[in-house]
């Protein structure tokens, strides 16, 4: 009887210890996991650094203009933007499908300005952009009314009346304001363009955080417009 009693006891404490040990197992494991991923987090986090300016240029001079590259274009141009921009605007995304999917906005940005251009548009010039919209045009030649058009045919009461053409260059800057001001007269809406050149100088005047600089540039450029 003894012996049975302790043959089961044993068999119980075997069992017992099996089970604490396949727990303890998992529980390292676990552990394990969790370790390594946390360290892939920190070794990610610590390798991620914000680009300088001259290496910003450097990139975007390395994309050729057209067709074959746009997609590089577009995603530089998307980062570049986020840069320059700050905290004007906000929530910003790419390839936004719009009218059931029938179209599509380069990028778009949250219009969240208090005090900046985008903010005096809105309150001063009586702009009505709740969304900025952007179209990126990585062509090798001058743009023209097409491309004028499909920004425009974007805006809307609830999207807004403001938007972004950014080109490569600009070979007559004339003709280029002229059809901005036709988009103002035509259809009471705003569109300005920059340039590689434009993009590179408020590059510049973010990588010493100028703020004021970055402001007045955008003004200019809208003050081409309606002065």
């Amino acid at each position: 009887m003894k012996t049975q009693r302790y043959k089961e006891n044993r068999k119980s404490k075997i069992v017992n210890n099996m089970r604490d040990d396949k727990v303890n197992r998992l529980s390292n494991a676990r552990v394990s996991r969790k370790f390594v991923f946390n360290n892939q987090v920190s070794l990610l986090q610590s390798n991620r650094r914000v680009l300088i300016c001259k290496n910003r240029i450097k990139t975007l001079m390395n994309v050729k203009p057209g067709n074959n590259e746009a997609d590089k274009f577009h995603e530089i141009s998307f980062d570049n933007l986020i840069h320059i921009f700050g905290a004007r605007l906000s929530n910003p995304y790419k390839e936004v499908k719009i009218n059931e999917g029938r179209k599509r906005i380069d990028i778009v940005f949250n219009n969240n300005d208090n005090t900046g251009f985008f903010r005096n548009l809105n309150q001063l010039n009586k702009v009505h952009c709740p969304k900025i919209l952007i179209e990126c045009k990585n062509y090798g030649k001058e743009i023209g009314n097409p491309e004028f058009d499909q920004l425009v045919g974007r805006f809307s009461q609830k999207r807004g009346q403001f938007g972004i053409l950014l080109c490569r260059s600009i070979e007559d800057k004339q003709t280029v304001i002229q059809r901005c001001k036709d988009i103002l007269n035509d259809k009471n809406s705003y569109v300005i363009v920059l340039s590689d050149e434009d993009i590179i100088t408020l590059l510049g005047f973010r990588e010493t955080n100028n703020e004021a600089e970055i402001d007045n540039f955008l003004t200019r450029k809208l003050d081409e417009l309606i002065m």
